[in-house]
């Protein structure tokens, strides 16, 4: 079964294949990987990771009426305030809250291809403690069996980091579209 785009992902298996090949090198472990993978195995990789990016606490509104996926975007101001910073002719036109012309849909298809590379690359148990780490696992102990995580009264560590998101740099491709209330980045 193939990927139904925009209802269920942002990218075709082919364009997955392609922003791969773009963004690791050919000796990278992670490309390897994926590209050993079947078709339905990406395509699972893909829904799966479209889901996780669609449940992110994101900045602004979506684009159309109707629309099922959060991308594309239209900005609502700096994280979900209604207001605009004044920038001069030569200032950074990226404070003012303006949307990209795609909407974010580019760096949605990279983020979806990048953490779905990353989940097929990593066994089940890897990445339940990959998304521990990424959530803030404050301290682990041997004897007895003890391991503390974050806590939201604190803000010593990431909160509440989505389940689903195998690494940073899923956020990182995200920066401008999730909302820093969210992450505490």
């Amino acid at each position: 079964m193939s990927l139904d785009l925009n209802t269920e992902s942002y990218v075709t298996v082919e364009e997955a294949n392609s922003l791969i090949a773009n963004y690791f090198t050919s000796t990278n472990p992670l490309r390897t990987k994926w590209s050993g993978l079947s078709e339905s195995d990406k395509e699972s990789l893909l829904r799966h990771s479209c889901r996780a990016i669609n449940s992110l606490k994101l900045d602004g509104k979506r684009k159309f009426p109707g629309q099922v996926l959060e991308f594309p975007r239209e900005k609502s101001g700096v994280c979900g305030v209604g207001y605009r910073l004044f920038v001069s002719q030569y200032g950074d036109n990226s404070l003012n809250g303006s949307t990209p012309a795609d909407g974010g849909l580019s760096e949605a298809k990279l983020a979806q291809v990048v953490n779905a590379c990353y989940a097929s690359y990593f066994d089940s148990a890897s990445l339940e403690q990959i998304g521990n780490n990424i959530k803030g696992l404050t301290s682990k102990k041997v004897g007895p069996i003890a391991e503390t995580y974050y806590n939201p009264q604190s803000n010593t560590y990431n909160r509440d980091v989505q389940k689903g998101i195998y690494t940073k740099e899923v956020y990182s491709i995200l920066v401008s579209w999730v909302c820093e209330s969210r992450l505490g980045l």
